[in-house]
């Protein structure tokens, strides 16, 4: 039997199965373990002369250096390593590296 309330009020049940329909036909709400994730971070590769000199322990700052000063005779300034901003030399680590393995000299 429906009770003196339920008679009365059918607008409110009607509403509240509206609401009921319209909460199960929706997605979930995004919750934190669904947020967007930030973009990965590329790998670093263009570095200063002491950045690389660092990274690379084989490598020294008067060796990259003095390849630098000599780039156009070396073949380096052909390589794309070398980056110029005003006075400062960048250098593209992978590019480098690749250069001074087809380039570099052996011992004597």
């Amino acid at each position: 039997m429906q009770t003196h309330h339920q008679a009365a009020n059918p607008a409110a049940a009607l509403t509240a199965a509206i609401q009921a329909a319209i909460q199960a036909a929706l997605p979930p709400a995004p919750g934190p373990a669904s947020a967007p994730q930030p973009a990965p971070v590329p790998p670093r590769t263009i570095y200063t002369v002491g950045e690389l000199a660092e990274a690379e322990p084989a490598l020294t700052v008067g060796g990259i250096r003095a390849d630098l000063f000599n780039r156009k005779k070396n073949g380096l300034a052909d390589s794309g390593a070398v980056i110029r901003r005003g006075r400062l030399l960048l250098l593209h680590r992978e590019r480098y590296m690749t250069w001074l393995l087809t380039h570099g000299q052996e011992a004597a």
